[in-house]
């Protein structure tokens, strides 16, 4: 179990990077998006590494920020969701 730099992550592709922290022992856990003021909505992907007790030692999330684009597989109007931009942040308080 180690703690993972995030450097390292934004050096590999997203399956790698994945596939590296569930291999460390990192828990992939739900999906949530977020406002966000300079795209629209941000979808983030959390990764957390637990202790032997169930603590919380790091979060690590990808986090795609998206902007609301019309859906062409449909013909009402619908819109869909547009990664601009991806990221691997880790959380605020560790």
């Amino acid at each position: 179990m180690a703690i993972l730099s995030l450097a390292f992550l934004k050096s590999l592709s997203y399956t790698g990077a994945r596939n590296l922290l569930l291999q460390e022992g990192y828990v992939e856990e739900a999906e949530f998006e977020e406002p966000d003021a300079s795209c629209g909505r941000k979808f983030r992907y959390p990764y957390v590494l637990y202790d032997s007790r169930k603590r919380k030692i790091d979060c690590i999330y990808y986090t795609e920020y998206c902007v609301p684009v019309m859906d062409v597989s449909y013909t009402d109007g619908r819109m869909t969701w547009e990664a601009v931009r991806e990221e691997w942040t880790r959380n605020k308080d560790g």
